[in-house]
């Protein structure tokens, strides 16, 4: 019976093992997105609109005529 807490020792360090291995993927993923502004997402032409409009490279007849395009 004395290799019972050895065994129960081993099975908990295991399961930290796999916790902290999981912690450190999840960190790097986010790590990794934020540096990189996150995902391309299918907004992304929309977004890049939005930004030209806002810097003033558009007007607003052409914001909306594109918006419209980029829409449909």
């Amino acid at each position: 019976m004395g290799g019972a807490p050895m065994i129960g020792g081993w099975l908990m360090m295991s399961l930290y093992g796999l916790l902290g291995t999981f912690l450190a993927v999840l960190a790097a993923l986010f790590v990794f997105r934020w540096l990189t502004g996150g995902a391309p997402g299918a907004n992304a032409p929309l977004d890049l609109l939005k930004q030209r409009y806002a810097k003033g490279e558009i007007s607003r007849e052409e914001y909306e005529r594109m918006n419209k395009d980029l829409s449909a």
